[in-house]
């Protein structure tokens, strides 16, 4: 396994278009101890890498795609809505992208601690289809009476539903209506392969813990497991709310 290191990059090797704040972000960047590099996309194309160099090999050439798969997916769920980051947080690294139709920008970085994940749910739609779906539910269930995550999680006013689907990518669980439930959890399970497909080139040994996707109107936050995948739907967080008086 390549060692974790940090470029250096110097000036000269910015890109010319790179205006001098962009520049000053990217060593700020960097000087953060959990950062392990960033790189910038031009039309898909990598100009600037800071990373190590299997690293760069194997994000360069999958990411480009998976924010296209994310662009179409996006629409595929709201014609009217539009990509804008996502945040993979597997059991080593953190992978943040933010970008446009023309730039592309991703910081790798390492957490501190390793975080805990929880994933419960409570049965608010039956859409069993075998046993394996029932199974399903009733550990979910059985979970939800020790530890009502999802519950507390929708008690918040930007949390438009909640989605539980088998490894197929289909609903099983959901308060949403099932023509946006299973575009949610087919998009979303369609996208969970890939990001784990692009990790495990990363490193083999890893896994995909939590993915988020922020578009202009929802954040879309997954927990993919290899049985089921649980999907939250909230608000966009510039939707600020008027907390009460």
């Amino acid at each position: 396994m390549e060692e974790n290191y940090k470029k250096n990059v110097a000036l000269y090797k910015m890109p010319s278009i790179y205006p001098k704040q962009t520049i000053d972000t990217i060593h700020r960047m960097e000087a953060h101890q959990n950062v392990l590099g960033v790189l910038f996309f031009h039309n898909d194309l990598l100009e600037l890498s800071t990373l190590p160099e299997a690293m760069t090999q194997a994000l360069s050439f999958k990411l480009p795609t998976i924010v296209q798969c994310f662009r179409r997916a996006v629409h595929e769920i709201d014609i009217l809505d539009d990509f804008m980051a996502f945040r993979i947080a597997t059991a080593s690294l953190e992978i943040l992208l933010i970008g446009d139709k023309s730039f592309s920008a991703c910081v790798v970085q390492t957490f501190p601690k390793k975080r805990k994940h929880s994933s419960h749910l409570k049965i608010l739609t039956n859409l069993l289809k075998n046993y394996n779906d029932e199974r399903l539910v009733r550990t979910t269930a059985s979970l939800n009476e020790i530890n009502p995550i999802v519950d507390r999680i929708m008690e918040d006013d930007s949390v438009e539903g909640v989605i539980m689907a088998n490894n197929e990518g289909e609903p099983i669980l959901t308060n949403m209506h099932l023509m946006n439930a299973t575009a949610y959890s087919l998009a979303m399970h369609r996208l969970g392969v890939m990001v784990q497909n692009c990790v495990k080139e990363v490193n083999p040994f890893d896994e995909v813990m939590v993915l988020r996707v922020n578009t202009k109107k929802v954040e879309i936050m997954t927990a993919p497991h290899k049985d089921f995948c649980i999907i939250i739907v909230q608000h966009s967080r510039s939707k600020v709310k008027e907390k009460p008086k």
